[in-house]
């Protein structure tokens, strides 16, 4: 059975009404929130054991907290249709990480003139204490509206720096003479010149040259330090690379965009 949205009309709704939504405000949450406004300062900066930053779980995380209030009143008090005209917030302590977190609206005024619902808001933590404390003026629908409930989608994080501890372990060696076959697509051919400007590899890149060009003018990649060696296909790449490997002039295979539909590419 499919589950259902539905919204409380301005005539509905009553006040002293309230609604809550509890949530558990994870470490994921933050990086994701920072990702998406660009707020760096909800991330602690310094993870060190002497920490020395002045918030060690980052100082920015009311806003997230916040954003709850909103949910709320979009989603179930009033719920769909429901616009928010003005609020009113107030940060009373940092939100923690780790913690599960409850926020609640209480409907202190219904404005029939325009419609408007006041809404007063709070948001506590595991223990009851207080984080924030607001007020949102909502128009609520005098339309009753009721959908299927949307599935949203799942987000999932990329951390570009899961690999830096491994790449901190070859600083001072030397770069790996590697092969890198048929690198025809962005990101094959930034992956390899990712890993030569971290000097972790000298590439030869190995494919069709008219298409490596482009595929690196496209992208915005600067080539013009690497050597090319010209290969028909794909598989005619892998081969060339191999032979070079056996030949001495490569330590290294590195896979580009070898791949079916790409072997007859000239």
């Amino acid at each position: 059975m499919t589950e259902m949205i539905e919204n409380k009309t301005f005539d509905e709704i009553s006040v002293g009404e309230t609604a809550s939504l509890m949530r558990a405000f994870r470490r994921d949450d933050v990086e994701t929130w920072a990702a998406v406004t660009g707020n760096l300062n909800i991330i602690d900066l310094d993870p060190s054991a002497a920490d020395s930053s002045m918030f060690p779980q980052g100082a920015g995380q009311a806003m997230w907290a916040a954003a709850l209030f909103s949910t709320i009143a979009d989603t179930r008090l009033p719920g769909i249709g429901s616009v928010t005209t003005a609020a009113e917030i107030q940060f009373l302590r940092t939100v923690p990480v780790g913690h599960r977190l409850t926020a609640t609206v209480t409907v202190r005024e219904k404005r029939p003139d325009t419609s408007t619902i006041v809404l007063d808001c709070g948001c506590t933590d595991e223990s009851g204490q207080e984080l924030l404390v607001g007020m949102l003026e909502v128009v609520a629908p005098r339309r009753k509206i009721r959908y299927p409930m949307r599935l949203l989608p799942k987000v999932q994080l990329r951390r570009e720096d899961r690999y830096l501890d491994l790449i901190r372990m070859c600083d001072g060696l030397s770069p790996l003479a590697t092969a890198v076959v048929h690198p025809c697509s962005p990101d094959a051919l930034k992956g390899a010149i990712e890993a030569a400007e971290r000097n972790l590899i000298t590439p030869v890149l190995i494919g069709p040259q008219k298409k490596i060009r482009a595929v690196a003018a496209e992208a915005q990649i600067d080539i013009s330090a690497y050597r090319l060696v010209t290969a028909e296909h794909s598989h005619h790449a892998a081969e060339i690379a191999v032979q070079m490997v056996h030949a001495g002039e490569a330590e290294a295979l590195m896979k580009g965009s070898p791949h079916p539909t790409s072997c007859c590419t000239r």
